[in-house]
């Protein structure tokens, strides 16, 4: 119908075009006109022969890779004890989880700076109080753990339902044949959720390599193939060679997918048990504390860069102060009266 036909012609306007527009100017030399005479490979050629080129795409895959098993490392536990043990406000805790998703990745790469920069809060209360000097926020570690902290909730929400919904009855067999909590997990629950786990670290390494905020305030110079493109594009108005650095990082999430399609078809798990339903299982007292503890201060540390948000929206003077000397409601006064 109408509707119809109004959505295909938005698709091709807005979403075709300028998508076939950027791959066929991926193949013509900066400022030349499309024709077919035109076409060659010298963008990408840029990758083979320029240093800056090699080193922002090794930089992309690393950190991207880093990002990736950083919030698979965190999440994996996470959704382990959220899922089964016992844990208070379960509910608050998934919300919770959410938060640093919706915070822009470059306001939450800004409040590190606030937080953990050269001059930041914690650098300068930890350099003068226990004599303890920071690394630098800025460059890989500070790219790669910013990330992994915006990102993670991905990793974390899909595992905490597979955890779920896992069938427990198998794992209780396991108990009763005599293996222990530990073999359980790495031989049976792992194992049932691995196609899980892989989709959720595909999402997050897709969002990595392809964030410009957080790369662009914590980089410096280690620069990624999102920053490339953007200094390609304000730096030498050069579209063409940004498509071209556009089209390889489409690549690397190609190359994700196919790893992700190889991994699904490889290691397929079928459980032939009856309904699954989850369980709190019991643990000791102290690791279960220590299981709800580690929750609460993955939230916490997830969720600073919002709270520094929070905290700057009504800060009105802060200058050489550990915290702002002025709280008020002048910002947001401005913001209504722009908006009026």
């Amino acid at each position: 119908g109408a509707i119809g036909g109004v959505a295909v012609l938005i698709a091709l306007l807005f979403l075709i075009y300028p998508l076939t527009s950027a791959v066929i100017g991926a193949f013509v030399r900066n400022g030349q006109p499309v024709t077919f005479a035109n076409l060659t490979m010298v963008n990408f050629e840029r990758f083979l022969i320029s240093a800056s080129y090699q080193r922002a795409l090794w930089h992309s895959i690393v950190t991207g890779a880093a990002a990736t098993a950083l919030a698979t490392a965190i999440s994996l536990t996470m959704a382990y004890a959220v899922a089964r043990v016992s844990m208070p406000l379960r509910a608050t805790v998934l919300g919770l989880s959410v938060l640093p998703l919706i915070s822009p990745p470059f306001i939450g790469a800004y409040a590190w700076v606030i937080l953990l920069g050269n001059n930041g809060i914690f650098t300068n209360l930890l350099r003068d109080y226990l004599g303890i000097g920071l690394p630098s926020i800025y460059g890989f570690l500070g790219v790669s753990v910013a990330l992994a902290l915006s990102y993670f909730p991905y990793v974390f929400l899909v595992l905490q339902g597979a955890f779920a919904a896992a069938d427990t009855h198998i794992e209780e067999a396991a108990t009763i044949a005599g293996a222990s909590r530990w073999r359980v997990l790495h031989t049976v629950t792992l194992p049932m959720i691995l196609p899980t786990v892989a989709a959720g670290m595909l999402i997050v390494f897709i969002k990595a390599i392809g964030d410009f905020g957080i790369p662009a305030i914590l980089g410096g110079e280690y620069q990624v193939l999102p920053t490339l493109i953007y200094y390609q594009i304000h730096g030498f108005f050069n579209l063409n060679g940004a498509a071209a650095i556009a089209m390889v990082n489409v690549a690397l999430t190609l190359v994700a997918l196919a790893a992700l399609a190889w991994i699904n078809r490889t290691r397929t798990v079928a459980t032939v048990s009856g309904t699954a339903r989850s369980a709190s299982r019991p643990l000791p007292a102290a690791m279960r504390w220590a299981a709800i503890f580690y929750v609460w201060l993955v939230l916490v540390v997830a969720n600073l860069p919002q709270a520094v948000t929070v905290l700057y929206s009504f800060s009105e003077r802060w200058g050489g102060t550990l915290l702002p000397s002025v709280y008020g409601f002048e910002n947001y006064r401005r913001i209504v009266g722009e908006i009026a």
